[in-house]
């Protein structure tokens, strides 16, 4: 037998905005039935725009934690 080949990985990057990050979340059932065997991956960022109000980091931090312990609010 020869080696396993390697996954392959197909990506579909784009910015979004809360509203579509939760359409997104909407579609995952939807998403998962339509890959077969394959696992699906996401890939997040999260960023603010403007001026946080004093203890809004921390706060955005925390509740980013509860999702992934190593997603935090990008500079």
């Amino acid at each position: 037998m020869g080696p396993k080949p390697q996954p392959t990985s197909e990506q579909a990057p784009a910015k979004l905005d809360a509203g579509q990050v939760q359409d997104l979340a909407d579609r995952i059932p939807e998403l998962l039935g339509s890959v077969g065997a394959a696992e699906l991956r996401f890939g997040v960022s999260v960023s603010a725009v403007g001026e946080l109000p004093d203890g809004a980091r921390e706060k955005v931090d925390e509740i980013l934690a509860d999702v992934a312990e190593d997603l935090k609010l990008g500079d």
